[in-house]
C-alpha cells in the first residue's frame, strides 16, 4: 500500500510542481477555498460581492446540443451568477464560446415560473493567457448596446475578458502574476500562496495525487460511456431510417408521411430528411 502511494506521488510530482492557476484542474482545486475565491471576485469586479454558494467543475447541460463543464460557477447576493473560466488558447477563448457559456448559464439558472424581470443576472469571466481583443487593456468589460446610439441595454448579462499578459503592480496585475507562478513562494497574495503551497508540498501531496487519479478515472469512465451512448444513438438512427425507407417504398408514401406514421417528433424530422436524401 505504501509502495503504491510512493509510486503515485512520483508519477504525478512533476505535473504538480509545474501546475499554475492557469491549469483548470489545479485552478478548480485552489478556488474551492472561500477566501481565495472571494479575493478573485473582489479584484475582478472591483467591489465586494457576497458569495452565497459556489461549485467547481459544474455541468452546464444542453439536452439538444453541446454541453459544457464550467470551471467555477458562483451565486452571489442579489440573484446573480458568475462563471469563471481559465483559457490558455485563443481558440478556447473565442467569443462564440463565451456566448455559449452565457446561454447555458441562463438556461441552467432559470425556472419555468420565473418572470422575465426576475431571471438572474449572468457574468461570464474568461481569464486568458493572451490578449484576446488585442487592445492592450488589462481587462475588458463588455455589455450590450443599441447600434443606433450606443446606449447601454440592461439585459442582466455581461462578458469579461481578463488579459493575462499584463502583470503590473496593480491589484489585477499582481493577481495575474500569481496565476502564472509555478512556485508558491513567488506569489503576491497570501491566501493564494498558502493554499498553493499546501498542494504543491508534502502535506497536501496525497490529496493532490488522489484528486488527479480521480480525474483520470472519471475521464476514462466518461469516455467509455460516451462511446456506448454514441453507438446506441447511431444504432437507433439507422433503424429509424430503415423503417422510413421501408414505409415509403412499400406503401408508396412520401418520407414526411412515413415519419408521421412512426411518430418522429417534428423538431427531428428535418435532420432525418437531410440524411435520407443525401
Amino acid at each position: 500500500m505504501e509502495q503504491g502511494l510512493v509510486e503515485t506521488k512520483s508519477k504525478y510530482q512533476w505535473a504538480i510542481q509545474s501546475f499554475t492557476l492557469m491549469d483548470d484542474t489545479f485552478m478548480r482545486i485552489i478556488f474551492k477555498d472561500y477566501q481565495c475565491l472571494q479575493l478573485l471576485l473582489d479584484i475582478i469586479f472591483q467591489k465586494h460581492l457576497h458569495i452565497i454558494s459556489w461549485h467547481t467543475q459544474y455541468d452546464l447541460k444542453n439536452l439538444y446540443g453541446r454541453s459544457l463543464i464550467a470551471d467555477i460557477v458562483i451565486e452571489v447576493e442579489g440573484r446573480k451568477f458568475i462563471n469563471i473560466e481559465v483559457q490558455r488558447s485563443r481558440d478556447g477563448a473565442h467569443p462564440k464560446r463565451l456566448e455559449l457559456h452565457k446561454s447555458l448559464m441562463m438556461a441552467n439558472t432559470t425556472y419555468p415560473q420565473d418572470k422575465w424581470a426576475d431571471i438572474p443576472d449572468i457574468s461570464i469571466v474568461f481569464i486568458c493567457e493572451d490578449d484576446i481583443l488585442n487592445e492592450g487593456k488589462p481587462i475588458y468589460y463588455m455589455h450590450t448596446t443599441y447600434d443606433e446610439n450606443g446606449k447601454f441595454v440592461d439585459n442582466g448579462v455581461e462578458s469579461i475578458y481578463v488579459n493575462g499578459k499584463i502583470r503590473d503592480e496593480t491589484p489585477l496585475g499582481r493577481l495575474m502574476h500569481d496565476f502564472f507562478c509555478t512556485r508558491a513562494e513567488d506569489m503576491y497574495y497570501a491566501v493564494l500562496r498558502e493554499r498553493v503551497n499546501y498542494f504543491k508540498n508534502e502535506e497536501g501531496a496525497e490529496t493532490m495525487c488522489a484528486i488527479m487519479d480521480a480525474i483520470k478515472e472519471e475521464g476514462i469512465r466518461k469516455g467509455k460511456m460516451e462511446g456506448i451512448e454514441e453507438g446506441r444513438i447511431e444504432g437507433e438512427r439507422i433503424a429509424i431510417m430503415k423503417m422510413i425507407r421501408n414505409l415509403s417504398f412499400e406503401e408508396g408514401i412520401p418520407f414526411i408521411e412515413a415519419m408521421m406514421k412512426l411518430h418522429i417528433p417534428l423538431n427531428e424530422q428535418e435532420s432525418y430528411m437531410k440524411l435520407l436524401v443525401s
